[in-house]
């Protein structure tokens, strides 16, 4: 059966209607988040955090905290809740705009958590891409943009302080001025957004699969009819059944290949065959061989075991989730039941003080975010376990090790 056949269940849904969760299925919501036209927030003493593009030149702007721009079902039930905290761990530094003279590369997607209000833990896969724009365009869409107002800055703290000091090629404020410029001359610019499926179940392949259709059919819109995505979506949200443990699910998605003239459309087959338990689906034990040590091995597993605070710390959001997933499946048939964060954005980072049990991953460029959050967490009972995945190094949180 091709992928039409099965939307003529669907197809007198012309609009998108409040989502009712009926069964188990294979996804459970979809957004797509970026920064808004209008009213976007700054985030404030954001210019170390590291850029999408991985640019130097556009590090040095402040970042902007990522908003949903359009989500799937429209408004939040039992089932899931979807709102700009779930953004957030789509950019955890927040977004920065590429300013380059060339298409800069595709960032990394990964898989990371999420926690509903019932305490079930929700899988969601990101899809990056960048939306290119003309420069005078988007200064006719887009307000609040944090290099015009760095530019401000300068301009005001240049009427303040004495030209000749301000010309002064050894003065930082000079050095910084002529980055920015170089930046505001820029022809093009790139918008980093980003696709989300959510599941309750972590189907790694499967969903980026869908992703990519559904990028396909938002890349060409302008080939689609209009309702086309918003089929796709309730498709893959409301009538796909997630498999039981004995069966397997096998469902058609639609392919793409665009020219000027027609659209050809082909159907991929994607299966779902859920294990006896989850908790052991699509994780690369291997990869933690290869980063650790067995001695940290054995130590990270009987921290989870004795249920203790732990932060993993790394520079790739991708390995954190792989790293956090397989140590889950190493303590099987034990499960971590407390709160679980792969990725944690900048904004989220405080909730670090709690004191319950957690698990954790933070990007390296957080770090003296982290240490100021978790020096206020001064209780000796309730030691922060530090694991640099890089280093392959453990460290316990004290007060000594937070001065040093």
């Amino acid at each position: 059966m091709d992928y039409k056949s099965y939307l003529n269940e669907i197809n007198e849904k012309k609009k998108l209607k409040k989502h009712i969760p009926k069964r188990d299925t294979f996804c459970s919501g979809f957004f797509i988040t970026s920064i808004p036209f209008k009213n976007s927030s700054i985030i404030e003493n954001s210019e170390s955090y590291p850029s999408q593009c991985s640019h130097k030149s556009c590090s040095i702007l402040r970042s902007m905290n990522p908003e949903i721009l359009m989500r799937y079902p429209l408004e939040d039930n039992d089932e899931i809740e979807i709102s700009d905290l779930a953004a957030t761990l789509c950019f955890p530094a927040g977004i920065k705009i590429c300013h380059s003279d060339s298409d800069p590369e595709k960032m990394k997607d990964y898989l990371t958590l999420l926690t509903n209000n019932k305490g079930e833990r929700l899988y969601i896969m990101t899809y990056h891409f960048y939306l290119k724009m003309e420069k005078n365009d988007f200064d006719k869409v887009y307000d609040n943009y944090p290099l015009k107002l760095k530019l401000k800055q300068f301009d005001d703290k240049i009427k303040e302080t004495d030209l000749n000091v301000m010309n002064t090629k050894s003065n930082k404020y000079f050095e910084e001025l002529q980055a920015y410029k170089e930046l505001e001359f820029k022809k093009f610019i790139y918008i980093p957004y980003c696709l989300a499926l959510i599941s309750k179940y972590p189907y790694t392949k499967q969903i980026k699969q869908s992703l990519e259709c559904i990028f396909k059919i938002i890349e060409y819109q302008a080939y689609n009819d209009e309702l086309e995505l918003n089929e796709i979506l309730m498709y893959l949200i409301d009538s796909i059944p997630n498999p039981n443990k004995f069966s397997i699910v096998s469902f058609p998605l639609p392919d793409y290949i665009y020219n000027r003239k027609n659209k050809k459309t082909y159907n991929n087959i994607v299966k779902l065959d859920l294990p006896n338990d989850t908790n052991i689906l699509n994780s690369n034990l291997c990869e933690i061989m290869k980063l650790f040590r067995i001695k940290n091995i054995i130590r990270i597993i009987r921290l989870l075991l004795f249920e203790k605070k732990i932060v993993f710390i790394d520079s790739d959001y991708s390995r954190l989730t792989n790293v956090i997933n397989s140590f889950l499946c190493l303590i099987y048939p034990f499960q971590w039941v407390h709160i679980c964060i792969p990725i944690m954005s900048i904004q989220i980072l405080k909730y670090l003080e709690t004191f319950v049990p957690y698990l954790a991953g933070v990007h390296s460029s957080f770090v003296p975010h982290l240490y100021q959050y978790l020096s206020q967490n001064s209780n000796e009972k309730e030691q922060v376990y530090l694991i640099y995945i890089e280093e392959d190094k453990i460290n316990k949180k004290d007060n000594a090790f937070l001065i040093a």
